[in-house]
């Protein structure tokens, strides 16, 4: 019976490894986020990125809605608030100018829409362009328009409000302030040609 027995047990051991539930390398998946550090806001939008393919606006949006519904209420405003900050990093006159090249006239809205798109772009994209402006001639085409990002921009405080019935805080703190305070100072024509060649090269392309 011992022989047996052995048998038994090791066919009842391979069965139960056979239907064991295969864990994902991906430790938030189907797990709530209570809150987020910067590491997962870009591990979120590198999740959104994959599963869109990261070029059409609205898949994109669909993509950020769903992995943002399993966040908690704290874990949106910590979205809102890392995506205000990333937004800040690019907020300058240099990037106005950028974005005017690759835009055309560009309202103060469509500058916050246009440096959320740049944050979508992902991580490494975003470092490159936070300090090399002129890298955005990488990234951006002349059927770019800025108010497509709009929707993406605001899921984490649309998700919120649906789910509370009320608007999402402000983001608070020094980060915060980015969005209000323009960086440097306003160029001449020979100023954005010198620092954004590449975007000035194309600006007959890209302008509107």
């Amino acid at each position: 019976m011992k022989p047996f027995l052995s048998c038994l047990l090791f066919f009842s051991l391979i069965f139960s490894c056979a239907t064991a539930p295969v864990l994902s390398d991906d430790p938030t998946e189907g797990v709530a986020l209570h809150s987020l550090d910067r590491d997962a806001f870009w591990a979120i939008i590198d999740e959104a990125n994959e599963a869109s393919g990261g070029v059409c606006p609205a898949a994109f949006n669909a993509a950020l809605e769903q992995s943002l519904a399993r966040c908690s209420d704290r874990a949106l405003a910590d979205f809102d608030r890392h995506l205000a900050a990333c937004r800040g990093e690019v907020y300058s006159w240099l990037s106005f100018n950028a974005a005017w090249l690759i835009c055309g006239r560009i309202t103060a809205e469509e500058f916050t829409d246009f440096r959320s798109r740049v944050v979508f772009l992902g991580r490494s994209p975003f470092d490159q362009i936070s300090t090399h402006a002129d890298a955005l001639s990488l990234h951006f085409s002349a059927a770019f328009d800025p108010s497509d990002w709009h929707a993406a921009g605001g899921a984490a405080a649309r998700i919120y409000a649906m789910r509370t019935g009320s608007p999402l805080p402000l983001p608070e703190g020094e980060e915060s302030t980015g969005d209000y305070n323009i960086a440097g100072v306003p160029l001449s024509r020979e100023q954005v040609e010198r620092k954004l060649p590449n975007l000035w090269r194309k600006r007959s392309l890209y302008l509107r």
